[in-house]
């Protein structure tokens, strides 16, 4: 989370910034990456028939920790806002 306070006609305006990184997400969990791309793709390069669904159910999780974790930070600063 960044923050950022700045100037503006003698107010001060705060503009939060939140991000989370999927590509932290899946560097914590490379174990369930390769996991993933294996049983989506295993030792079938040479077969044209392929199984996403193990790599699409792992990016979906992926992309639902990154939601859950923004939400809770979003709550969080709402939470400060509300005591303040």
């Amino acid at each position: 989370r960044n923050s950022h306070t700045k100037k503006d006609g003698g107010l001060i305006l705060e503009t939060i910034h939140f991000y989370v990184s999927l590509e932290r997400l899946i560097e914590k969990t490379k174990r369930q990456y390769y996991q993933a791309i294996w049983e989506s793709t295993g030792n079938m390069w040479y077969v044209s028939e392929k199984n996403y669904g193990p790599y699409i159910d792992y990016f979906l999780s992926i992309v639902l920790q990154a939601y859950q974790k923004l939400d809770a930070m979003i709550d969080s600063t709402n939470e400060v806002d509300k005591v303040c």
